[in-house]
């Protein structure tokens, strides 16, 4: 212990000298030196090692030539067996970054990877640091994280693959808690800035390519909290066309794959949410979606009975929000398509009818959308 504390005497005296200079000095480089060693040793002490992580982004900036090994050395402070060094390691990171921010990317995927920790306290240290560097650069650290979102699995080994798969849970997570306040009051607001751009665009692919339960959190937990579906309401149409895309296609999967037809349902909850309860995208391309796919006898009876009741409740319900808009008319519609979309609904309400009371399911849904279907019948009679 006496060595180490001598040791570790000797380099502050020297640090502190090197701190007095200005520029790249020898002196400072020898510092620089010393602290790099200080963290790469396993002779060191841990308080030894938080010293160096404290010290080492002073003198980054004066020697180009020795940024991979200072970074190496923040790095390997980062898997100490120590968890004080461990956390001085994460917020060394930080530190690099603030003194050359070519380095911001990086270092965010490394902070990304972090999010595995299973220490409640270096965890928390890891997200301050993350929410610092998407500060510093929002495109671009939001763009790191969306990569261990969707990530092209054939340039993957099974590691590789697996720990992605474990990220993309935590990843999501951050940007819907701990991140989106930042996101939503600094970095996508007023809409149109790069951040958002990045963010929607990368998200937009990830429900493409992700399952279900994956694209709803996107959906609920990101997407639908971002300032461009509030202000500008046809920017929603894109994040809806993609559900009914995905819905659509597991739609036109076999008769009895019952999986497919969940898959369907899944997202046409959420295109429900999007296009109907939300009305962040049109209601009446929604409507049209359901008339064109959904109103089929035999279509129909592909689901459950219970899902064939909520599909036609989805029905009656964009309706509703299709008339409630023909005073006003927006998203591109005008009064005379809504009322053909009314006319077409009408139309099939026998079958629609006929559908819900098979189904045996006499719940308050199916009740309530009996009766939608009898007012919008009425309505056309009158």
């Amino acid at each position: 212990m006496a060595e180490y504390a001598t040791q570790l005497k000797r380099i502050k005296a020297k640090v502190e000298r090197a701190t007095v200079d200005a520029g790249a000095t020898s002196l400072r480089k020898e510092a620089f030196r010393e602290l790099i060693n200080l963290a790469h040793s396993s002779d060191s002490s841990g308080h030894s090692k938080s010293y160096a992580a404290r010290q080492i982004p002073n003198f980054f900036n004066d020697f180009p030539e020795m940024e991979e090994e200072a970074i190496d050395a923040v790095y390997d402070l980062c898997e100490d067996h120590d968890s004080r060094v461990r956390m001085d390691g994460y917020n060394a990171i930080t530190m690099v970054s603030y003194a050359q921010r070519k380095c911001v990317k990086r270092n965010a995927d490394v902070l990304v990877q972090l999010l595995q920790s299973d220490e409640p306290e270096e965890l928390a240290v890891v997200k301050i640091a993350l929410l610092k560097h998407l500060d510093m650069d929002p495109p671009g650290v939001l763009g790191v994280m969306c990569e261990h979102i969707v990530f092209p699995e054939d340039d993957l080994d099974e590691s590789e693959r697996q720990t992605k798969e474990r990220l993309r849970p935590l990843v999501l997570s951050f940007l819907s808690s701990d991140a989106l306040g930042a996101i939503v009051e600094k970095h996508t607001n007023p809409p149109g800035s790069e951040a958002e751009q990045m963010l929607v665009s990368q998200l937009l692919l990830s429900i493409e390519r992700l399952e279900a339960r994956d694209a709803e959190f996107i959906v609920k937990g990101i997407l639908l909290s971002l300032p461009c579906y509030q202000t500008n309401l046809s920017r929603g149409d894109d994040v809806l066309e993609v559900l009914l895309d995905r819905a659509r296609a597991s739609l036109q999967m076999r008769t009895s794959d019952t999986p497919s037809l969940k898959t369907t349902c899944s997202f046409l909850a959420l295109a429900q949410l999007v296009g109907a309860e939300r009305r962040a995208a049109s209601p009446a391309k929604l409507l049209r979606f359901y008339l064109s796919n959904l109103t089929g006898r035999m279509v129909l009876q592909k689901f459950s009975p219970e899902n064939r009741v909520d599909v036609i409740s989805w029905i009656t319900d964009t309706l509703s929000a299709c008339e409630a808009e023909m005073p006003n008319p927006r998203h591109g519609s005008n009064q005379e398509q809504l009322q053909r979309l009314q006319r077409q609904v009408v139309d099939a309400s026998s079958i629609l009818l006929e559908t819900l009371f098979d189904s045996k399911v006499y719940n308050s849904t199916l009740w309530r959308t009996v009766r939608s279907l009898l007012q919008a019948i009425t309505q056309k009679t009158r």
